[in-house]
């Protein structure tokens, strides 16, 4: 069976408050399998005034993956917000999540 990111975020969301941990969440805006296409991404998203990281992820059955991401905030509201600012400037393939 195949999930969708938003429902895998949302289940680790609810996960998350069953245990009544504290969540912290981010945007992330792309992931790319090539290390040089992530890093220039996030190359120019510093050069426009936006901090942006790398996460290196292991993805099963699909290798390594280079996640670009922006932001680090107490709640999914506040990473969302940050969402929408990116999608109206044309990016496309946003999602937020929990880290």
């Amino acid at each position: 069976m195949k999930f969708s990111p938003f429902l895998i975020v949302v289940l680790l969301l609810l996960a998350v408050s069953a245990y009544g941990q504290t969540a912290r969440f981010t945007v992330q805006l792309e992931a790319s399998p090539a290390l040089d296409v992530a890093q220039e991404k996030v190359k120019k998203l510093r050069e426009s005034g936006v901090e942006a990281y790398i996460v290196r992820s292991e993805v099963p059955g699909k290798g390594t993956f280079y996640r670009v991401r922006v932001g680090i905030f107490d709640s999914l509201a506040e990473a969302r917000s940050s969402a929408r600012i990116f999608r109206t400037s044309g990016r496309s393939g946003i999602l937020c999540c929990s880290i």
